[in-house]
């Protein structure tokens, strides 16, 4: 580590130090198999209420799509099958960019 953070003394660099208070957490929920299933649903609700939220709002002006998404990275967070439903969309989103950029306006 260079700079500031080592002049002070600073073990970490500050995208670290974020992460490392949520690894504990995560580590200490996986103890408790009620509390961390209690988690899971937990998510599980609330990405797919974004999710729908999303779908309703995508024909109405607005981030419906932007929304859908968002409801993806949060069900993502704790499920493998939308981890992968989101790389999907990523790439799409990624196709869909390129061809609006190729388009001459």
């Amino acid at each position: 580590m260079t700079g500031v953070g080592a002049r002070l003394g600073l073990g970490r660099p500050p995208a670290a130090a974020g992460r490392a208070p949520r690894r504990a957490w995560r580590r200490r929920l996986a103890t408790a198999p009620p509390l961390e299933q209690a988690y899971r649903a937990g998510v599980a609700v609330v990405g797919t209420a974004v999710v729908l939220v999303g779908l309703v709002t995508v024909p109405l002006p607005g981030p419906g799509w932007l929304t859908v998404l968002a409801g993806l990275a949060l069900l993502a967070s704790e499920f493998s099958w939308a981890e992968r439903l989101l790389a999907v969309a990523r790439r799409q989103v990624a196709r869909w960019t390129r061809w609006m950029a190729a388009r001459r306006w």
